[in-house]
């Protein structure tokens, strides 16, 4: 068998007609820094989702200590070392939110009926019977408030350093 090679002539070849107009344009639409910053964000999944825990984390550090009525710093020296207990959730038993503790026989009480307690401490209260929950986005408040003034600091620091070095 022979192995015969294509023909190729020069009638197989034409130069392409290009439009001098549309030489330089540019398909894609231009975007700006915080367009392009954005699709950047969009795009790493671990970033999306760090920034939705944040948000989330940021609103309920201020709404949270809305949406109890006790203070964080208050104290109720009769009310110590409850469990959690949420209304309506408190006839759930399977929930951890009814108000019961286990003695060390491993019989359960209400902690709340047997101590004639009628408010609702949804995370329970501590030693000194302060409220859990609130004293939990008050701390959230606190340390958001610390990330916050470190990360300023730094970049004041980073910013002067850098502009003083050029």
């Amino acid at each position: 068998m022979i192995n015969k090679e294509p023909v190729i002539s020069n009638d197989m070849f034409a130069p392409a007609h290009i439009d001098p107009s549309k030489s330089e344009k540019i398909a894609k639409p231009s975007l700006n820094f915080w367009q392009d910053s954005w699709l950047r964000v969009r795009k790493n999944k671990g970033a999306v989702i760090s920034l939705v825990v944040i948000v989330i984390l940021l609103i309920l550090s201020f709404v949270g200590p809305l949406i109890t009525p006790y203070k964080f710093d208050t104290q109720n020296t009769d009310n110590h070392d409850l469990p959690p207990r949420i209304q309506g959730l408190e006839h759930i038993h399977w929930l951890p939110f009814d108000g019961a503790l286990t003695r060390k026989d491993g019989t359960s009480y209400n902690a709340y009926e047997a101590r004639h307690v009628k408010q609702y401490y949804w995370f329970g209260t501590d030693e000194l019977g302060r409220d859990i929950f609130a004293r939990l986005w008050k701390g959230t408040q606190v340390s958001l408030f610390i990330a916050f003034m470190a990360a300023l600091v730094d970049m004041l620091i980073g910013v002067t350093y850098g502009a003083v070095s050029g």
